[in-house]
């Protein structure tokens, strides 16, 4: 799955090339026979518990593919390239487009947790534990067609499961950036790096904290799933669309600070 196959005229077309310029072709070649498969996930995100809507809070499309993730919501777009190693915040109610990169981002972030480790409220009331052991339980499921395994997560007052799917086969790299509701979370870098490391992508998480016996959280779950990679009109920025500082539009009038 993924591979291309040549037919007898793009075979002898690519040998007459490959005498003009055997470096090119053969580099070109290699890359569309060993390419990994696009992915198109439509996911689901709900409350659950007390304050559930009873209906789903947003629809998100993610594309993986090899140098892309793209997540796309009613109101904004992240593109997260890997080759660039740059990340485009867009805000489509505002027409607004930030640019940082991995290192810039990845800085901001640590900032961000060390502020936070010197918040002795937060230390108190709401911060996580910082190990993220996903323990393999002995649960499976079927989520958009695709066989899932379910590991759970004890981080704190807070448990949460992830359902992963290795039939979606997809580099360890691009899954660090696969949910950058994740990555822009508290120690969520680490959380991502350590997820990329399991066999599979998350296409179910669900988190949780326990108000008497009744569950308060968050469902993330893939409803649709097709091998398919995203239009072309979504890997750039749309026209006459302005350029803010990246930080205003994840941090919206923190300068900087994560809420």
């Amino acid at each position: 799955m993924g591979r291309q196959r040549l037919s007898a005229v793009g075979l002898a077309l690519v040998t007459v090339m490959a005498l003009a310029r055997p470096q090119t072709v053969v580099a070109a070649l290699l890359d569309g026979l060993f390419a990994k498969p696009s992915w198109t996930v439509v996911t689901q995100r709900s409350r659950t518990g007390l304050l559930a809507a009873g209906h789903p809070l947003e629809t998100v499309t993610t594309y993986l593919t090899d140098d892309h993730v793209i997540q796309d919501r009613p109101a904004r777009r992240t593109i997260v390239d890997l080759r660039k190693q740059t990340i485009t915040f867009i805000d489509k109610e505002n027409l607004a487009y930030g640019v940082a990169g991995f290192a810039e981002l990845r800085q901001a972030l640590a900032a961000a947790d060390a502020r936070r480790d010197q918040d002795t409220t937060y230390q108190r009331l709401a911060a996580p534990s910082r190990a993220f052991q996903p323990q393999l339980t002995d649960e499976t499921a079927n989520i958009a067609g695709q066989r899932a395994r379910k590991y759970r997560v004890m981080r704190g007052a807070a448990t949460t499961d992830i359902w992963m799917s290795s039939d979606l086969d997809v580099p360890a790299a691009v899954k660090q950036w696969a949910d950058m509701d994740t990555v822009l979370a508290p120690s969520g870098s680490a959380v991502m790096a350590e997820l990329s490391k399991l066999d599979g992508l998350p296409l179910k998480t669900e988190s949780w904290v326990l108000l008497g016996e009744q569950k308060q959280g968050l469902l993330v779950e893939a409803s649709e799933i097709r091998q398919a990679g995203p239009p072309a009109s979504m890997i750039n920025v749309p026209a006459g669309y302005r350029t803010v500082d990246w930080r205003q539009l994840v941090w919206p009038g923190r300068a900087g600070v994560r809420p």
